[in-house]
């Protein structure tokens, strides 16, 4: 190799390193500007402050406290299903209340439906709770005639034939009742005229405005 070839090899290896050299220059730089730039956006983001709760404030009561006055409120009921040990899936549903206002003064006033046994052998009935007024309840089923025995499964109240009354509907298991208020507080089962009484299994129900 003569002085002259050893020269320029010299002088590319040379160049070839600063050509490397700047490119690592270049490519440090790139890296230093985009993870300063991450860093400041992180920096900006302002978190929300999290405010230490004790243990006395996640475990303080309530400050509204419920009791049980059922009974000397008058209301006294106990749902019978009918169970005699077949396990039938009706027996482990319950029935269905309703709050409604009989009379139309004011007071609400509660529809309970109850079960019955499978050979109808039994007296349960529906309740009706009268309100007094004073939030004290007298039950008339048998006086607004709603007492008949079925098996209620659910309950829904609307006024049905726009009268300014509020009827009943009871669902049930075998023919659903359709009781109309007679403005008076006192019902009547009305016949087949609304198309309701079906004979199957109704397992609950619920008036709306269809067409409006």
């Amino acid at each position: 190799m003569t002085q002259r070839n050893h020269s320029t090899y010299r002088s590319f290896y040379l160049k070839s390193l600063l050509a490397l050299f700047v490119l690592g220059l270049v490519a440090y730089a790139l890296y230093w500007y985009k993870t300063s730039k991450a860093e400041q956006q992180k920096s900006s983001i302002t978190h929300p402050t999290v405010t230490q709760t004790t243990k006395t404030n996640q475990h303080k009561p309530p400050d509204v406290v419920f009791t049980e006055e059922s009974e000397i409120r008058g209301v006294k009921y106990n749902h019978f299903s009918g169970a005699t040990g077949n396990k039938w899936l009706p027996e482990s549903m319950g029935a269905g209340i309703a709050i409604i206002d009989i009379e139309n003064d004011g007071d609400l006033d509660l529809f309970l439906t109850n079960g019955t046994s499978w050979d109808g052998n039994n007296n349960t009935s529906n309740q009706l709770f009268v309100n007094d007024g004073q939030g004290y309840f007298t039950e008339q089923s048998a006086n607004r005639n709603i007492n008949q025995t079925l098996y209620g499964t659910g309950v829904a109240v609307a006024d049905v034939n726009q009268d300014g009354f509020q009827d009943i509907f009871v669902a049930a298991i075998g023919s659903n009742v359709l009781y109309l208020n007679q403005q008076d507080g006192t019902y009547k089962i009305s016949d087949n005229s609304f198309n309701c009484e079906a004979s199957d299994w109704t397992t609950s129900a619920g008036f709306f405005d269809y067409d409006n």
